[in-house]
């Protein structure tokens, strides 16, 4: 099926040839611009919440069962909740749980689902001033 670029190909062939051949905001070309836009459409039909999310625990304190001590060790949550903190301890006894590190991120069903908000939308936001300068100059 071939998509209607609205007459752009005919009336601007340059800014027509850099979009489709350059910039590629299509899935498979440059899946951040896709996500934008499959973004834009998902905005339409339901609220944009970004969520806070636990990524890591730092500064945390531990003892085993056999008499090792651990201290500031820095924890990494996975996006599903789990870590993994010391492999092969028994028992393992958390004597600091350190300081907690929030990010805000893309909630679960999102194209951008788990990335950082505000740096995800300042990269795209770049990536938009870059493209509509080159556009510019091309006309």
């Amino acid at each position: 099926m071939k998509r209607d670029d609205g007459g752009l190909k005919e009336h601007c062939p340059k800014i027509y040839d850099y979009i489709v051949n350059e910039v590629k905001p299509y899935k498979g070309g440059n899946d951040s611009l896709y996500g934008l836009h499959e973004l834009d459409i998902v905005d339409k039909h339901k609220l944009l919440i970004p969520v806070v999310s636990i990524v890591a625990l730092n500064g945390v304190s531990a003892e085993d069962d056999r008499g090792g001590s651990f201290t500031g060790l820095n924890i990494f949550i996975n996006q599903n909740g789990t870590f993994n903190l010391v492999r092969d301890a028994a028992k393992l006894k958390i004597t600091n749980y350190g300081k907690a590190r929030f990010e805000v991120v893309f909630d679960q069903g999102h194209i951008f689902e788990g990335k950082p908000f505000v740096p995800t939308v300042n990269e795209l936001a770049n990536k938009i001033e870059v493209i509509f300068n080159e556009m510019e100059k091309r006309l």
